[in-house]
């Protein structure tokens, strides 16, 4: 395994180097000059060159660029041309919100979509089944804007339980002040604060999920392994939950696994809606503002957590199914 993790992480430099080079260009050849809005109404050419001399972007798009990647390899992700401070920290700053939302989003999906899956599997084209399909399926054809919006117009509106925008403390702060005082009134408020957000985050993976095991534990207990078993008289949930499932997970888990990823870099439109202090939110207004040096740093950081998202899924099937082998 050692070797197939060393491996997957090599690989894992030209995939980083060619999400480097799209963004790079992609943000440089936008419309829109930084230096303008920087130097404000009225600004003399003089200081405007000034200015692009500062920051370098006087130099040919090719020089820009290694100048950032060298300077990336070394730990130095640049200065926020706006806020005037090092793009380093305010992502660091704004990357546990984005990690605590998407994280609460997949375990509220996860604990609602499996056991609805299996359920599915189970109670086959009965009237749950079909309900749960249903449901799953608008849970995926509902964009996240409009589900947010339905959900702070006829829920947190209607009763004022649950703050309409913004963050309260981390979940972790939460924690760590029960223990200290005994009193559950931050973790409760950052909760109140966490909900909406989640849901709305969460739908559509939850949605797949319930799909995705119903289907896969469908075609698992169809195998002759498990008519044997009904044969030798063994029980349904003992054949289910001992039997099938471990095989139909394995799909669910990759599914799960990279939807942790794409909801980590998917959740602008969330934040955008609750104003959710996150890395996308952050990534938005900088893009606003033409700050290019923050706008390239997110994403190159949420690229990176995705793929090592993707490499922790792929690991962890051996934990699940110890008859896997890593070549």
């Amino acid at each position: 395994m050692t070797r197939y993790i060393i491996r997957r992480l090599i690989n894992l430099i030209p995939v980083l180097i060619g999400v480097s080079i799209i963004v790079f260009s992609t943000i440089h050849l936008a419309p829109g000059d930084p230096v303008f809005l920087m130097a404000g109404e009225g600004a003399s050419e003089e200081t405007i060159q000034l200015i692009r001399q500062q920051y370098g972007l006087d130099e040919p798009l090719y020089v820009q660029y290694f100048t950032w990647i060298s300077d990336v390899l070394q730990g130095d992700f640049g200065i926020s041309l706006r806020q005037r401070q090092p793009v380093a920290s305010l992502i660091l700053g704004r990357l546990p919100a984005s990690i605590e939302l998407a994280l609460v989003s997949i375990i509220i999906g996860t604990i609602i979509a499996i056991p609805l899956g299996i359920l599915g599997a189970v109670k086959h084209k009965s009237l749950f089944d079909g309900g749960s399909m249903l449901v799953a399926l608008a849970g995926i054809s509902i964009p996240n804007f409009w589900l947010g919006l339905l959900l702070l117009t006829f829920v947190a509106l209607p009763l004022g339980f649950f703050p309409l925008f913004g963050r309260g403390a981390g979940l972790g702060e939460g924690i760590a002040h029960f223990f200290s005082t005994g009193s559950l009134g931050v973790f409760w408020e950052g909760v109140r604060y966490l909900i909406l957000p989640s849901i709305t985050l969460g739908t559509a993976g939850a949605a797949l999920a319930t799909r995705l095991t119903r289907s896969t534990l469908l075609e698992v207990l169809k195998q002759d392994y498990i008519v044997t078993a009904r044969a030798k008289g063994l029980s349904e949930r003992i054949i289910i939950y001992k039997h099938a499932l471990k095989n139909a997970m394995l799909p669910v888990i990759t599914v799960i696994g990279l939807r942790l990823g794409v909801t980590i870099g998917g959740a602008v439109v969330t934040e955008v809606v609750f104003a959710w202090p996150g890395v996308g939110r952050l990534i938005v207004d900088a893009i606003s503002w033409r700050d290019f040096p923050v706008v390239q740093a997110g994403v190159l950081m949420l690229a990176l957590l995705f793929v090592l998202l993707n490499l922790a899924v792929d690991i962890s099937y051996g934990l699940i199914n110890p008859k896997i082998q890593y070549e």
